[in-house]
C-alpha cells in the first residue's frame, strides 16, 4: 500500500496539473476569441471557459488539501473522458488518483458515486439535444410551403434526403443550391431579392451585418435577418428562395454570371460615387479583407447592395454582379 506522503504528492500533482493546464487553455481561448475577426460560436467558447474554470477550482482545492477539491474535480473528469485522446487520458488519470486517495481526502465511495450522477445526466442531456437537432435539418415551414406552392415538394424532399444529418451542413448545402439557382432567374427577380437583402441589412445589428458581409453568418443570425421582414416581404423572400432552389435542382437554364471585368466595373462605379473620405474608407476595407472592423464591413455591405438597386442604365448589369458575388460566397 502506498504511503500517505506519496498519496499526498500524487494528489497535489493532479491539482497542479489541472490548475496549470486549464489556466493555459483559458488564456489561449480568450486570446483567440479576442483576436480572430471571423464569427465564433459563443456557446462553444463559453462552454470551454466554464469547464476550464471548474478544472482550475478543483485543482486549487486539491493543492490546498481541501475536501471539496476532489468533489469538484471528480465529475468534470468524467466529462473529460469523451475528449479523446487527450481528455480521455487526463480524465482517467484524474479519476484513478482521486479514487485511490479518497480515504486521505475523507470522501467515501458512495459520495463519489452520487457526484458521478451529475456528469452522467449532463452527457445524457447533451446526446438528446444532439439527436433532437437532427430533426431540425428540414428547412423552415414557410420555405417548404413556398416550394409546395410551386409544385416542387417531391423533388426537393428527394434531394433533401441525400444531405448529411448535421443541420448546419444541410443548411449550407441548401444555401449553395439557392445561390446557384439565383443566377438562373431573370433580372427582375434578382433585383427584388437584392432590395429585400439591402433593407434587411439596414435593420440588422452591426455585428450580424458584418457576419453576413464576411459570409460567416450563423443560423441564428440568418433567422434574425429574416425576422426583420414584415409579412409581405417575408412571403416575397420565401417565394424567391423556393424559385431559386427549384431552378438549381432543374438545372434547365444556364447560369448567367457576371464576368471579372463587370465586377471590376461595378466596384469602380461604387467607388466613384463616394466622397473623398468615403473613398479612402472604401479602399481601406477592400485592402483589409476579412480583418476589417465590423462597422467597416457592414458599411461596405450595405453600400454594395444598395448601389446595385438604384435606377440607371447599368442596373441590370450591377444586379447580376452582386448576385454572382453572393453565389460565390456560399
Amino acid at each position: 500500500m502506498l504511503s500517505y506522503q506519496l498519496m499526498l504528492k500524487r494528489r497535489r500533482f493532479v491539482g497542479w496539473l489541472n490548475a496549470g493546464l486549464f489556466v493555459f487553455v483559458t488564456v489561449v481561448i480568450v486570446a483567440v476569441a479576442y483576436s480572430v475577426r471571423v464569427n465564433l460560436d459563443v456557446a462553444v467558447v463559453a462552454g470551454v471557459v466554464v469547464l476550464s474554470g471548474v478544472h482550475i477550482v478543483g485543482g486549487i482545492g486539491l493543492v490546498l488539501e481541501k475536501r471539496w477539491g476532489a468533489l469538484v474535480l471528480w465529475p468534470v473528469s468524467i466529462l473529460d473522458l469523451v475528449g479523446f485522446p487527450i481528455g480521455t487520458l487526463l480524465g482517467l488519470y484524474n479519476l484513478y488518483i482521486l479514487y485511490e486517495t479518497r480515504e486521505q481526502t475523507g470522501i467515501s465511495s458512495r459520495t463519489l458515486a452520487i457526484v458521478s450522477a451529475v456528469p452522467v445526466l449532463l452527457l445524457v442531456f447533451m446526446v438528446s439535444q444532439q439527436l433532437g437537432s437532427r430533426t431540425t435539418r428540414s428547412p423552415a415551414k414557410p420555405l417548404l410551403e413556398a416550394i409546395a406552392a410551386q409544385g416542387g415538394t417531391r423533388e426537393f424532399q428527394r434531394w433533401l434526403s441525400t444531405l448529411p444529418e448535421d443541420s448546419i451542413k444541410a443548411a449550407t448545402a441548401i444555401a449553395r443550391l439557392e445561390a446557384q439557382g439565383l443566377l438562373r432567374l431573370d433580372t427582375a427577380i434578382q433585383l427584388t431579392r437584392l432590395r429585400l437583402t439591402s433593407d434587411g441589412l439596414k435593420r440588422l445589428s452591426i455585428h450580424d451585418c458584418a457576419s453576413f458581409a464576411r459570409g460567416v453568418a450563423t443560423l441564428e443570425q440568418q433567422r434574425a435577418f429574416v425576422s426583420t421582414f414584415d409579412s409581405a416581404s417575408l412571403a416575397q423572400w420565401m417565394e424567391i428562395r423556393a424559385e431559386a432552389i427549384l431552378a438549381g435542382l432543374h438545372d434547365s437554364t444556364p447560369a448567367t454570371s457576371a464576368s471579372d471585368s463587370e465586377i471590376k466595373d461595378y466596384s469602380r462605379f461604387v467607388y466613384r460615387r463616394l466622397s473623398q473620405a468615403d473613398q479612402h474608407r472604401y479602399q481601406l476595407v477592400i485592402d483589409s479583407g476579412v480583418s476589417a472592423s465590423d462597422p467597416d464591413e457592414c458599411w461596405l455591405a450595405r453600400l454594395y447592395y444598395s448601389r446595385a438597386t438604384e435606377p440607371g442604365a447599368s442596373r441590370s448589369q450591377w444586379v447580376r454582379v452582386v448576385t454572382t458575388q453572393t453565389a460565390a460566397n456560399r
